[in-house]
């Protein structure tokens, strides 16, 4: 069973994601010019904000899930992620993540074990992966929770990734003021003739 995204979604999320970019770096262009150590701070927040705005976005553009017999596979559309496959009994949990907003879609997220050199499963520790947006995640998450058959113990602990991935929601608003207060300084700035 193949699960693919929203075209349409996934447009007006790389527009966004260009835009948000280019005004960071067109903003850190003007500041700079200025000669301060301001502008080079500006400079710097711009920068950032247009790469965190684009790392938040990038999720998004990843091609279709594919439900094969034995692993869930994600194809990358954009060739650079290549094709990621997380096997049914290395996957320990699955959430369902709804979205905020009207017609903001659901989310799914995985959690899962890695297999050391030996071929065993690492149980004391699992990573997390937010899967890409789909058109129908309900029946995603319903097939996944009937597939995945590993165990996550009571001494199974996320590491350092997996507790930055389900963190998302911090990094978004974290861009979202970054974007916010550049936008206010890069406006300040032109206004005043700088």
């Amino acid at each position: 069973m193949v699960f693919a995204p929203s075209v349409d979604r996934q447009a007006r999320l790389a527009v966004l994601a260009l835009l948000l970019t280019a005004a960071g770096v067109y903003g850190a262009n003007l500041t700079v010019n200025r000669g301060s150590l301001l502008g080079v701070l500006l400079m710097a927040t711009g920068l950032l904000s247009g790469a965190l705005c684009a790392m938040a976005v990038m999720p998004t553009f990843q091609g279709h899930v594919l439900l094969a017999r034995d692993a869930l596979t994600e194809y990358s559309s954009l060739g650079v992620f290549g094709e990621r496959a997380y096997p049914y009994d290395q996957i320990c949990d699955v959430h369902w993540k709804a979205r905020r907003g009207v017609g903001a879609p659901a989310r799914i997220l995985i959690d899962y074990f890695e297999r050391d050199r030996s071929g065993q499963l690492q149980t004391g520790s699992y990573q997390s992966k937010w899967l890409m947006p789909v058109d129908d995640p309900h029946t995603l998450y319903h097939l996944l929770r009937e597939r995945a058959t590993a165990q996550k113990y009571a001494f199974s602990r996320p590491t350092w990734w997996a507790v930055l991935v389900h963190a998302r929601e911090l990094a978004v608003t974290v861009v979202i003021v970054f974007g916010t207060i550049v936008a206010v300084l890069f406006w300040g700035a032109t206004g005043s003739g700088g």
